[in-house]
């Protein structure tokens, strides 16, 4: 929070990006914390119960990161579900994501070793492609489902601050 010019206390909005896995979020993170500084976390959940990978962050997550740091004005991590935030009711926060044509994420993600590139998977590519819980992954991870529309709806909050990680190549932290 910060004064305006008559003195009163200002909340900002806070900016929530949704790192998905593999399209390029390390970068945004990088642009996230050199813009932001202190004002700036990384953020796990903390409160719902389960295994880690399956957790989302919880507006009862964020709370307690603004009461640890009140001055927090943007967040970042792969438990980030927007439409989990959104169904409870969010207010002041600006959501962005960066999304990567699915084919190039997905042969990505499986090379990589489904993050951990020193654990690789248990099974073959053949087996990864007929595997459920990859399918339309970044569409399940932005709306809590495989529904191409019900995506388009939830990316109506997103659509100012979406985009391509093909956009990337040449800025900062990029890495290309």
């Amino acid at each position: 929070m910060h004064k305006d010019s008559d003195g009163v206390r200002e909340r900002h909005p806070l900016v929530i990006f949704a790192h998905i896995e593999k399209t390029g979020g390390t970068t945004l993170n990088g642009i996230l914390r050199a813009y932001h500084g202190v004002y700036y976390s990384h953020v796990r959940a903390l409160t719902e119960p389960g295994p880690p990978a399956r957790r989302a962050v919880t507006m009862r997550d964020l709370s307690l990161y603004r009461r640890l740091v009140p001055w927090l004005r943007c967040v970042s991590g792969h438990a980030v579900r927007p439409w989990v935030l959104l169904e409870e009711g969010v207010q002041d926060a600006v959501f962005l994501t960066v999304i990567r044509e699915p084919v190039s994420r997905y042969v990505s993600y499986y090379t990589y070793g489904g993050g951990s590139p020193r654990r690789p998977w248990p099974y073959s590519f053949e087996e990864y492609l007929d595997r459920e819980e990859f399918h339309n992954y970044q569409t399940k991870r932005l709306a809590g489902c495989a529904d191409a529309n019900r995506a388009l709806m939830r990316r109506l909050y997103l659509q100012p601050l979406t985009g391509l990680t093909r956009l990337f190549h040449g800025l900062p932290y990029s890495g290309t």
